[in-house]
């Protein structure tokens, strides 16, 4: 390009500068799509009509609500606007996992340009749905599905009165051996009774077992079950026998996820490797299954979540299942009981290189304490090896919380094949007879009082940052505002703000942060001199607090340039700005300058040869 050229180019760019005075040159964030709302509400009943709850305190047992409001920008022509945006809230429980999820889509074409939409979901704070003492976290994010930008929200509640991490059981276990011959009686061979034991450090027994009837002995299977064994029993015709086995067992809810991987596999857990009977984990089906879900995965919880995932979303319950169905078969009906959840599971994660073993007892136990409950039916589940850690329960038929050790059972048995016993084939279940005559019935039940131990929950949290905005200055008897914001966005937070005055006052305020974290105050200037603001929040249980401060110089008159805000250091702002537009200015008067000497050259060199000066006036403004 000849230097004229460029001089003219140059001369257009700063006359554009100079016309389009709002123009900064910086990027700032999009804002295409925002969370406007995000609340904590006793009730919701529809579109901006719910009741938020100002302390964010809720008891267990109540019903929560959590409200949002997002602003979207549409996509398209003028005529019609597509939007297509995905919302996710995530729930975080005091141990700082997971408690719920919940996913949403938003697809429509509709005339307007933009859109506010709402949605909310509710919370049932029960026991049963293991709703812990403690703060929680809300965190909310959506996703422009057309441009992929994307906007998060956070904000928290408190439930007062819920679980402990502990729970203690006072149990009553009731075993019956009912004769149903009318005519003859059943002699009671052997009854094995598994005991409860302790697995430390999710399962305790703190007292028990203590029998009203004496067992003949205690024995221990191939597997490590422990059974208080009954025997020479005699049960008349149309009778029964009754032998219950009172304990106290701690349950402890263990955050598992925090462990240290290990580098091998001890030599108890390797024997949980191989194929064991319904647990088919050689099968082609679900070696190959295995195969392709561990794909890129190299941890042990990683594979575990993987099966676990898998075999929920894979099966139906299907009370009709009978009790013989396999893993292999249960994979192929999709169908299946607690058995086969467990031992599809078990059998997935031993084809993955990870021992894992189908465990027995009372599962999914009510949880509402001071009162006395009654379960009659066994449960099942299982435990996976982690190195470094031993073995680890885990309910299969739900994922929701994963990462904890479940709170709602206890323990009896563990393994599937049966070990020889006293030269008895015993099979690791929680209870086995041989009997002689008659016809037995065995019914098993437990009656149980739920306790909460008092325990506090420990969480590594993270950082936060605050920045705050003030005017540079400000002229005596002004309202000025004050504007904050907490990074990241965390909404509904209580922002301590302290005014000092220049004569030393003092004026307290409080300010809540919007869904975006940001908050703000505005007060009267009435004193001449340097005011000073301070902002600070003192954190929760999930991230630490953080301040900021900021000075306004107060004069007597009016002064220049007041709407000018300071920023803290290292930070863009308004006063860049400036700066970048008075460079901006030096620089079109210098190219200005250098247009009108080259104008001025062409002039003389026109009027030399004759020619008209304004078709050079008319290619300028053609180039424009």
């Amino acid at each position: 390009m000849r230097p004229k050229a460029l001089f003219l180019w140059l001369a257009l760019v700063a006359l554009s500068a100079l016309a389009l005075p709002s123009l900064q040159l910086c990027v700032s964030q999009s804002d295409n799509i925002r969370i406007d709302k995000l609340l904590v509400c006793e009730r919701v009943s529809g579109p901006g009509a719910y009741v938020e709850r100002a302390d964010g305190t809720f008891n267990a047992g109540e019903v929560l609500y959590v409200y949002i409001e997002v602003w979207a920008r549409g996509h398209g022509a003028s005529a019609m606007y597509s939007y297509d945006f995905s919302l996710t809230l995530t729930i975080v429980n005091p141990f700082g996992l997971t408690f719920k999820q919940f996913n949403e889509v938003y697809r429509d074409q509709i005339t307007s340009p933009a859109l506010r939409w709402a949605w909310w979901v509710s919370l049932n704070l029960s026991y049963d749905f293991c709703a812990f003492t403690g703060p929680y976290m809300v965190v909310a994010e959506v996703v422009d599905g057309a441009t992929g930008e994307r906007a998060t929200s956070t904000t928290f509640f408190r439930v007062l009165n819920g679980l402990s991490p502990t729970v203690r059981y006072n149990i009553t276990e009731s075993v019956k051996v009912i004769n149903q011959d009318r005519y003859d009686k059943c002699r009671v061979v052997s009854l094995y009774l598994a005991v409860v034991p302790s697995l430390r450090p999710y399962q305790s027994v703190v007292e028990g077992p203590l029998f009203d009837l004496a067992p003949r002995d205690f024995v221990v299977d191939g597997h490590g079950n422990t059974y208080a064994v009954f025997k020479d029993l005699e049960v008349p015709a149309g009778e029964e026998v009754t032998i219950t086995a009172k304990y106290v067992v701690d349950v402890r809810c263990v955050k598992y996820l925090d462990h240290n991987e290990g580098q091998g596999i001890s030599a108890e857990a390797r024997r949980y490797l191989g194929p064991s009977r319904y647990v088919e984990s050689d099968h082609p089906l679900i070696v190959a299954t295995a195969g392709s879900l561990t794909h890129g995965l190299n941890s042990t919880i990683d594979k575990v979540f993987a099966a676990l995932k898998f075999v929920v979303d894979h099966l139906e319950y299907d009370p009709s299942t009978p009790p013989s169905v396999g893993a292999v078969e249960a994979y192929e009906s999709h169908k299946g009981v607690c058995e086969q959840y467990a031992r599809l599971f078990t059998a997935l994660c031993r084809a993955m290189g990870v021992p894992a073993r189908v465990v027995k007892g009372f599962g999914l136990l009510s949880l509402k304490p001071n009162v006395v409950h009654r379960v009659d039916a066994l449960h099942a589940w299982a435990q996976f090896f982690a190195q470094n850690y031993s073995w680890i329960p885990l309910e299969t038929q739900s994922y929701e919380l994963f990462g904890l050790t479940p709170l709602r059972h206890i323990i009896l048995t563990w393994g599937e094949d049966p070990t020889n016993v006293d030269g008895f084939e015993l099979s690791p279940v929680p209870l086995s007879l041989q009997y002689a005559g008659g016809s037995p019935r065995i019914e098993t039940s437990l009656t149980y009082i739920v306790e909460f131990l008092n325990e506090s929950f420990e969480l590594s949290r993270a950082e936060t940052s605050m920045t705050l905005y003030a005017p540079s200055a400000c002229s005596l008897g002004s309202s000025i505002k004050i504007e904050g914001h907490l990074e990241p966005a965390l909404a509904n937070v209580p922002v301590g703000i302290l005014v000092e005055s220049p004569l030393g006052g003092q004026m307290p305020y409080t300010a809540l942060t919007d869904a975006l974290g940001r908050f703000e105050v505005s007060f009267v200037v009435n004193e001449s001199g340097t005011w000073i603001i301070r902002a600070s929040w003192g954190g929760n249980a999930f991230y630490r607090g953080s301040q900021a401060s900021a000075k306004v110089a107060i004069t007597d008159k009016s002064t220049e340039g007041s709407s000018t805000t300071q920023t803290p250091e290292g930070q863009a702002g308004s006063v860049m700005v400036l700066d970048l537009s008075l460079v901006v200015a030096v620089f079109a008067l210098i190219c200005i300058g250098a247009i009108v000497v080259l104008v001025l050259r062409r002039a003389w060199s026109v009027t030399k040869r004759g020619l008209s000066l304004y078709h050079w006036r008319i290619d300028v403004v053609i180039v424009e």
